[in-house]
């Protein structure tokens, strides 16, 4: 019979699920707490106790027969020890409350779901117990941790506007959406259009979800975070080392795709004898498109990752002649929350980490801290920004100085030209 079992328990809404809010940041750090319990069932006595949050990172590559799996390198550690002098427990049942700190710029991909395939990473929450005795043995549990960030659904309009032209012969403005929940099976936008002349009416428009995938891992991205790095990598000491040409240090993992998620959509121009150049001006076209189910990973943009996403339109011309136009909407692909955290304090009445430099932050930043209300936690993840691609004009549908290039009737807006 064992002299004793454990267990341990995050204080998670999901069991070994850590759930993160907001952008990674290396100045930001989170908080994970839980409970370690100890069953005795004859008396023992430990000289360790320890639980301990881990990342690490490996490389996979096949031989003619096997699947090799590289030495781990560790990406994060956090320990907190509960025992580390011996101490003799009864026949019982104890419980030991426990905090961690968590860098706050994990990432949080699925590493299996990279088109690349060959290079790892995860969490696991570690429990150690070393018994005193010559012949006692410790007892290790390992439990995968699955970490995600989240977000919070904007409360404003959710699309920017775009635009692209070429000088005096072609422009468009279109609309594609800000985030997109990663749970979602469809992605709409919309584009208007406007040829200067009959030469460069529209064949039709493709629209396509594009993701890029980009991993460039080397040592001296976590060199300066961590202060042990495994004996196959380069000493963090070593002046020569750390200052040698990239050309002569080949990345642990290196990977660079832009692959396709949701299959082509393409709306032809209604008019397919004369291409009227009324189509797209005054009514926008409006573009549904199906993702391919599982493929969206969230965004991510660290030092060594990015995964990215955007919609790719291509404006096809009547006159094959003229190259067809291109433009790129870059969206954020995210996890949002489909209710707010409770609004409860932490078990132990610790209060939760800051957000960002100001001293009176209280964003919520994981599943264990406090939260705040819905209104605030809006002006903090999703402030004014810049479109990436300056607008076109301040008005859509444009409008025109002469009566008679207006294809379509309707009322101008004030401040039209006669």
């Amino acid at each position: 019979m064992s002299t004793f079992t454990f267990e341990t328990v995050l204080d998670t809404k999901d069991p070994y699920s850590l759930e993160l809010l907001g952008a990674p940041s290396a100045a930001v750090r989170h908080q994970l707490s839980g409970t370690l319990h100890l069953h005795v069932q004859k008396p023992v006595q430990l000289k360790q106790l320890s639980v301990a949050f881990i990342g690490e990172a490996y490389l996979t590559y096949n031989t003619s027969v096997v699947t090799v799996k590289s030495e781990a390198v560790n990406l994060c550690r956090s320990e907190h020890n509960i025992v580390n002098t011996p101490t003799t427990y009864q026949p019982g049942d104890y419980s030991f409350p426990f905090s961690l700190t968590i860098p706050g710029n994990l990432a949080t991909t699925d590493s299996s779901k990279l088109k690349a395939g060959t290079f790892f990473w995860g969490y696991d929450l570690i429990t150690c117990a070393v018994p005193v005795g010559l012949f006692a043995r410790r007892k290790v549990s390992r439990q995968t941790i699955k970490v995600r960030r989240v977000s919070v659904q904007p409360s404003e309009t959710a699309d920017v506007r775009f635009g692209a032209k070429r000088v005096g012969e072609f422009e468009c403005s279109l609309y594609a959406p800000k985030v997109v929940n990663t749970a979602q099976n469809m992605v709409h936008a919309r584009i208007y259009l406007h040829p200067f002349s009959p030469k460069h009416r529209v064949k039709d428009v493709q629209a396509i979800v594009i993701q890029t995938e980009k991993v460039d891992f080397d040592s001296r991205v976590i060199e300066s975070s961590i202060g042990e790095i495994r004996g196959f990598m380069p000493n963090p000491n070593d002046v020569d080392s750390l200052n040698a040409n990239s050309m002569e240090r080949t990345p642990l993992a290196k990977s660079n795709d832009a692959t396709p998620i949701s299959k082509t959509v393409t709306v032809p121009n209604p008019d397919q004898e004369s291409f009227t150049t009324a189509w797209g001006r005054e009514f926008p076209i409006e573009l549904v498109i199906d993702l391919i189910p599982g493929a969206l990973l969230p965004s991510e943009e660290l030092p060594w990752i990015s995964v990215a996403h955007g919609i790719r339109f291509t404006i096809n011309f009547a006159n094959p002649a003229i190259k067809p136009l291109n433009v790129m909407a870059p969206f954020t692909a995210a996890h949002i929350l489909d209710e707010l955290w409770s609004l409860q304090d932490s078990h132990d009445g610790i209060t939760p980490p800051d957000y960002g430099e100001e001293v009176d932050h209280t964003t919520l930043l994981d599943s264990n801290t406090s939260r705040v209300s819905q209104a605030t936690i809006h002006r903090e993840m999703y402030p004014e920004r810049e479109p990436v691609v300056p607008d076109l004009a301040n008005d859509l549908p444009p409008n025109y100085d002469n009566e008679e290039e207006c294809p379509v009737p309707y009322e101008k807006s004030e401040g039209s030209s006669n």
